[in-house]
């Protein structure tokens, strides 16, 4: 199921079932079959019924917040993310623009995003690849995954981290702090040292003190006495 979009997914399913491999396959990528049911649906379902079922699969709770355009045509909801989450974030907003609405459009009207991550789900695979390209902008917290990253994360074995990894393709991590889970060992300053008085260098080799060439005891010079 890798790489595939949710409009893929059907097909996919269906084509698994015939040579039956579906259950292999779906084990050897940690899928459950009701993710799967659930992600072919996706597309089909409401807003609301759409973020219950992202936040069942983070653990988070949800809102409805006040919509944007006219009669709050943009439905927007917030999702309160865990304690656990892998950055320091609490809340993600979730914006779904109506389909016949340019992508530039809804930019505008979502603004910068304020001080949190937005997720903008399209509401088919052209409008979030739309979204996709202009949502890649250091200056904005919109976070737009195209059909198949959508699909990763409704899949996803690890949708907590998978859903972290997602915000940090989108958006700055220097917006926010990093949650740092191992204590780091910063080392200690570099301190000049004076350089030590210059020596005499001492010879490329020496002859052992026991015995010299001849067969007598050899004695080192006076001068090479001073440096041992």
């Amino acid at each position: 199921m890798s790489g595939l979009g949710l409009a893929q997914l059907e097909r996919a399913r269906t084509l698994l079932r015939r040579t039956r491999r579906l259950g292999s396959v779906l084990a050897t990528s940690g899928v459950q079959g009701r993710w799967l049911d659930r992600a072919i649906q996706f597309r089909g379902e409401s807003p609301e019924a759409q973020v219950r079922w992202l936040a069942e699969r983070l653990g988070a709770g949800w809102q409805r917040i006040e919509g944007l355009g006219d009669g709050g045509a943009m439905e927007q909801f917030e999702l309160a993310l865990g304690d656990g989450f892998p950055l320091n974030l609490s809340a993600c907003r979730v914006a779904f623009p109506p389909a016949d609405w340019p992508a530039q459009d809804v930019l505008t009207l979502l603004g910068t995003g304020g001080d949190r991550p937005c997720l903008v789900l399209g509401r088919d695979p052209d409008q979030c690849a739309d979204l996709s390209r202009r949502c890649r902008s250091p200056e904005t917290w919109w976070v737009a995954p195209e059909d198949g990253e959508l699909s990763a994360l409704l899949l996803a074995a690890e949708p907590v981290d998978a859903f972290a990894r997602l915000i940090a393709r989108y958006v700055k991590l220097a917006r926010w702090s990093v949650m740092i889970t191992v204590p780091l060992r910063i080392p200690a300053p570099i301190r000049a040292r004076p350089l030590p008085a210059r020596r005499q260098a001492r010879p490329a080799f020496s002859v052992p003190r026991s015995v010299a060439p001849s067969g007598r005891k050899h004695t080192a010079p006076r001068h090479a006495a001073g440096l041992r």
